[in-house]
């Protein structure tokens, strides 16, 4: 819509006020994706918007940290994309 990254937040705060949870996943969703925006590629860019717009889904973001019990995945760079390997 246009606006800045302080009146994002003004809006994440004002949703968390009634729901914290509401907030955070608008957060959250908003991240992923202008994450998706800034670093993905054309087709996946296609994918993604037209499915949130659509189907009126939302983004996410997930993230693991090696030797907590969460890291299921790794991540590299290769060939100008991010690549995953499963490793549990």
């Amino acid at each position: 819509m246009g606006l800045t990254l302080k009146e994002h937040a003004e809006v994440c705060m004002a949703l968390a006020e009634s729901s914290a949870s509401a907030g955070l996943c608008y957060m959250m969703s908003n991240v992923a994706v202008n994450c998706l925006n800034l670093f993905g590629s054309y087709q996946l860019k296609q994918k993604i918007f037209s499915d949130i717009v659509q189907n009126k889904t939302f983004a996410a973001l997930a993230y693991s940290e090696l030797g907590t019990g969460t890291h299921f995945y790794s991540s590299f760079y290769i060939n100008m994309a991010w690549n995953l390997v499963k490793i549990m």
